[in-house]
């Protein structure tokens, strides 16, 4: 959901997409606490009797269980809302502020993406899983990197699952089984399981690590499966004597069953992949004009143009800003801006419960995968049950511990492999860049005659010729897979019509910009009428100048065609008109020299 409170559109009221994961959680809390009670009970029961070692380890066992089941359902209540505002998702770069200038590396990679029109994604080099995997390289980098991770366990599972058969079921012996399971307790823990899980194992992470896969780890299996045993057989005498351990089934269980989420996790990655982007590509467009006025009054209007086209009120992203600087009589300039509209949510189905999401195909293998998670947590509080009740009643205890601890380093695994892959959102956007380039020459405009003409207009001016506009303009498709995560460009489509339109759009302002200066106001006309009446005064002016013509006025737009019939002052009276006696040209009834020869008037 979102924290925005306002009347306008909910579009960004996104569903919660952990929903599912939450009633795994709550199934596997619910195992948990319920097994740490019967415990509990329990071990009052034979406390009650007196306190011994066992009695306090079994109490100890109470205890975590009831602090596993709490700590996944705080978990699931934790993930209960989904909120997204202002500033999210993050934006491709640092934003600029408001006003201000200035640009980022990340920016620039923006940039360069509209500039080539394609999406960069890196060489997969010479891993084999893309030769299964084709259109592994399309994907997003979390789903490229969850699918390395997860080969590579998959790959140690195996080698290791295979070994420690073939050593224990097929060459051992009673002597060398303990040792043997010593042995692929440590190798397993120190190689494959505990760099799997490295962490708080209640931490909300998204990182599930390699197993140190390497060639000479599958070397030391495949010996320690043939040579093993006949070793072990050969230096029996050697060796201590150690009580019959039962952890080789528990832990052969809680290798296959780390391999069988290794498996599930895989199979959601492929349906998460999806097809490759059909149309990728940027659309630009160049226009050539001329303008007469300063070059910010462009990024004045690009600033409106871009307003605009906001998303549901909300500002764009501004990752690039340069505003043009004009310095002396002449020079260059440059005008850029870079800007994304809020990522709006893409029409992706979000499951609204288990049935919906079993119906999904990029679902269905994510809930199988949750599902083995709190399947596994179910058996794990039965293990801890199975050693409390050796503890109280005497038993075997390997077994059970050995259960315990696998079974739950395999179900944080499956959670950590299926917990990136819930929090996947799919966005889209419009990136707008715009970029300016031209060459100034600064000069003074002046209008009107010096001698006759009694309004006369100057100006200072910017003269652009010929200067160069490029617009580009696309859309995107984004990824994130964590609320306040990073996001990844997946396919983007040029937008030509937004771009034309805009390139048009820019040409026409810049080349109806005025360059005479003329009153405009009523105010104006005011103001003209009490100098000519202090002109009047004065006697420094015929009366027919005491306030601005008519005529004049009516063109500049300050008088209305249609003046009232009682107001005396809208009125002029008719002037004889008067003629130059020595080449004939009509002048003006205030003039005191012919405009045409200069010639001195009378009268």
């Amino acid at each position: 959901m979102s924290y925005e409170f306002s009347d306008r559109s909910q579009a960004l009221n996104l569903p919660n997409p952990y929903r599912i994961e939450n009633l795994f959680l709550y199934i596997a809390a619910a195992a948990l606490i319920l097994a740490g009670l019967i415990v509990l009970f329990q071990v009052r029961g034979h406390l009650q009797a007196g306190i011994d070692a066992r009695g306090v380890v079994a109490l100890v066992v109470a205890v975590l269980l009831l602090s596993g089941g709490i700590a996944w359902a705080w978990r699931g209540f934790s993930q209960l809302n989904y909120f997204v505002g202002r500033g999210l998702p993050r934006g491709l770069a640092p934003e600029i502020p408001e006003g201000q200038d200035g640009s980022s590396k990340a920016g620039h990679e923006v940039r360069e993406l509209l500039r080539n029109g394609a999406v960069f994604f890196e060489d997969p080099g010479n891993n084999p899983l893309y030769r299964f995997l084709p259109n592994l390289i399309f994907a997003p980098y979390a789903v490229r990197a969850a699918a390395h991770r997860l080969a590579q366990n998959g790959v140690a599972l195996a080698a290791y699952i295979l070994s420690m058969a073939l050593a224990l079921l097929v060459f051992s012996n009673a002597q060398s089984a303990s040792w043997l399971g010593l042995f692929y307790l440590a190798l397993g823990y120190l190689v494959i399981f505990q760099p799997m899980i490295r962490g708080n194992l209640t931490a909300q992470s998204n990182t599930v690590q390699n197993a140190n896969l390497s060639i000479g780890l599958l070397v030391l299996l495949v010996v320690a499966a043939v040579i093993g045993p006949v070793l072990l057989a050969l230096f029996s005498a050697q060796l201590p004597a150690l009580p019959e351990l039962q952890i080789n089934n528990a832990l052969f269980f809680s290798a296959i069953a780390a391999f069988v989420a290794t498996a599930l996790g895989l199979a959601t990655l492929k349906e998460q992949m999806g097809q490759p982007p059909q149309a990728v590509g940027s659309a630009q467009t160049t226009e050539v004009f001329t303008m007469n006025a300063h070059p910010a009054k462009l990024m004045e209007q690009v600033d409106r143009m871009l307003m605009e086209r906001w998303k549901e009120a909300i500002p764009n992203r501004r990752y690039l800003r340069q505003s043009p600087k004009v310095q002396g009589r002449q020079g260059q300039f440059r005008l850029e801006l870079l800007e994304e509209t809020q990522p709006m949510p893409r029409e992706r189905a979000i499951p609204s419960g288990l049935a919906h999401a079993m119906a999904l195909p990029q679902f269905r293998w994510l809930v199988l995968l949750s599902a083995w998670f709190a399947l596994l947590m179910g058996v794990v509080a039965v293990g801890a049950y199975g050693l409390a009740h050796a503890l109280l009643h005497g038993g075997d205890l390997s077994f059970w511990v050995m259960l315990t601890l696998g079974l739950s380093v395999a179900a944080v695994y499956a959670l950590r492999s299926a917990h990136a892959l819930w929090g996947r959102y799919d966005f889209r956007s419009a990136v707008i860049w715009i970029e300016v380039q031209g060459s100034f020459e600064s000069a003074r405009m002046e209008m009107g005659n010096v001698l006759a003409d009694r309004l006369k207009t100057e100006k200072d001016v910017i003269n652009i010729e010929a200067m160069t506009l490029r617009v580009w303009a696309s859309e995107i498709d984004t990824v994130l897979f964590e609320r306040t995560g990073p996001r990844q460009v997946l396919a983007m489509r040029g937008l030509p019509t937004v771009a034309q339109g805009m390139a048009g759009e820019l040409r026409g302002f810049g080349q109806e910009r005025p360059t005479l200066i003329a009153p405009q106001s009523s105010l104006d006309a005011e103001r003209a009428a009490q100098v000519g009446q202090f002109n009047q005064l004065l006697g420094g002016a015929a009366a027919g100048a005491t306030a601005l013509p008519a005529a004049a006025a009516q063109a500049l737009g300050l008088l209305s065609s249609e003046a009232p019939a009682g107001d005396a002052t809208a009125t002029v009276p008719p002037v004889k008109p008067r003629f130059c006696s020595q080449c004939g040209t009509q002048t003006g009834p205030s003039d005191r020299f012919c405009g045409a020869c200069g010639t001195a008037l009378s009268g």
